[in-house]
């Protein structure tokens, strides 16, 4: 499905009479060569960074900690999302919603890790203290994301759209 789907998206852009991804290019030509985004806000090098900081805290630490047994298996997915994490880091403009794909990489790519980790230890621990071990690690995850989501930083969002969630629901 995925073939006929891209088949038919150069089929489409051929048919209006333009070039096959020409909106790749063009978007890669605005951004980096003519720097367009700056008009929005520009950050250095390391904004990517200081985001990824602020909104993990320090849960960013055992993350990316966490993702180095997975650099042999998993080598593709990492470096997708080390070229998509370098790439908008060109850019002077950032927005975090532009590494969503980088960081959704490296949370999958860490949990998987973890996983793997918990197993190997696991292994060395006598078969009736061994469930001590994922649900250690059940609690290490469901801990990071409940200190993350109280947050002050992150209340704001939580509530964002309540406004309009509580008008659709009074229909």
């Amino acid at each position: 499905a995925r073939v006929g789907s891209d088949a038919a998206k150069i089929g489409a852009d051929a048919a209006a009479g333009q070039i096959p991804f020409r909106w790749l290019v063009e978007n890669i030509h605005q951004n980096l060569l003519l720097d367009r985004a700056a008009d929005y806000g520009v950050s250095d090098w390391g904004g990517y960074l200081a985001m990824i900081v602020r909104n993990w805290g320090i849960w960013f630490v055992p993350a990316f900690l966490f993702v180095q047994p997975t650099l042999r298996r998993y080598r593709p997915l990492l470096w997708m999302a080390i070229v998509n994490f370098a790439f908008h880091s060109l850019i002077g403009h950032k927005e975090y919603r532009f590494i969503l794909l980088s960081t959704t990489a490296l949370v999958i790519l860490g949990a998987i890790g973890s996983a793997e980790l918990a197993k190997r230890l696991a292994d060395r621990m006598p078969p009736r203290t061994r469930r001590v071990v994922p649900a250690a690690l059940l609690l290490l995850w469901a801990g990071a994301s409940a200190s993350l989501a109280a947050r002050p930083s992150w209340l704001p969002r939580w509530t964002a759209f309540s406004a309009g969630l509580e008008a659709t629901g009074a229909i």
